[in-house]
């Protein structure tokens, strides 16, 4: 059925019907989504012309769910979907860091002067995704030093943001119960001192 419907929809409908798959933990569906011929060649259209010219950021219509920043990595990680995490990794998918936060790029200033708060909500939609646990045991050589480092920078992050400061506080204690839970895994001598 999945296959029929996804054969005449477009790629608006593609992309709300995977990222909705993916919210409601379909595993299946969202898989048969990930290997239907019609979602590789919107992927590899994504990959050629760039993220900025990628389906995934076309603008949301009225009856779309979710906002045109959220990828499917993204919130495969925010809800640790960890199958589909690592299908969308071996796929080549990545979340992309956002700029810094005083960033004075062309692309920073414009969104920012266009709708800050739409801006600082796709930044924290980013970091939402780079600090879930299954993306970084899954993306990242050394979890640890990676959760350390995020945590350091969602602390700064959380003094300058003025729109989610409680948000990114909750996501760096939520880094700090992942360390430890990494950290109570390790078994003896030899483990410790690799770590």
């Amino acid at each position: 059925m999945v296959q029929a419907l996804l054969s005449k929809s477009d790629s608006q409908k593609i992309r709300d019907c995977l990222l909705l798959a993916i919210f409601l933990g379909y595993t299946t569906i969202a898989e048969a989504i990930l290997k239907h011929p019609k979602y590789k060649i919107l992927n590899e259209k994504k990959f050629l012309n760039g993220d900025t010219d990628s389906f995934w950021q076309t603008p949301s219509s009225d009856d779309a769910q979710f906002s045109p920043d959220i990828t499917p990595i993204m919130l495969a990680s925010q809800y640790n979907r960890t199958e589909i995490v690592q299908i969308l990794l071996i796929n080549g998918d990545r979340i992309a860091k956002p700029h810094d936060f005083n960033c004075k790029c062309t692309e920073c200033l414009n969104k920012f002067k266009y709708d800050s708060l739409r801006h600082a909500q796709s930044r924290l939609n980013a970091y939402r995704g780079l600090a879930s646990e299954s993306y970084i045991s899954l993306a990242s050589i050394d979890p640890i030093l990676t959760a350390f480092d995020l945590s350091h920078e969602l602390g700064i992050l959380a003094e300058k943001e003025k729109y989610f400061k409680h948000e990114y506080l909750q996501l760096r204690n939520s880094l700090s119960t992942y360390s430890v839970k990494l950290l109570n895994n390790v078994r003896g001598r030899d483990e410790l001192d690799i770590v």
